[in-house]
């Protein structure tokens, strides 16, 4: 596992960098029983999705794969999903 720490004026946290096996149990722990948001591309979520559906909430926001994801309008789409899923500023993601 690594951890990078990230700090700036207001704001401090750390970012894991963990396999799978390792992030699941963590995430339900930071779940605390809520069912979560999983932003995916469509393959990583074909190869990877089930294993999430303890904690996940039913449907993923899909984004493009590789550049195509790099775009404002597929921002903007995730952030107008997350709104609409009334996702506060500490859900984990």
């Amino acid at each position: 596992m690594t951890a990078i720490h990230v700090a700036h004026p207001g704001a401090e946290y750390h970012v894991l960098v963990v396999g799978l096996d390792q992030a699941l149990p963590r995430l339900a722990e930071l779940a605390d029983g809520q069912r979560l948001p999983l932003i995916s591309d469509p393959r990583v979520y074909e190869l990877y999705g089930e294993r999430f559906a303890s904690i996940a909430l039913d449907e993923p926001i899909l984004v493009p794969s590789g550049e195509a994801a790099k775009d404002w309008r597929v921002l903007e789409n995730v952030i107008d999903r997350l709104a609409g899923l009334d996702v506060k500023r500490g859900t984990p993601i």
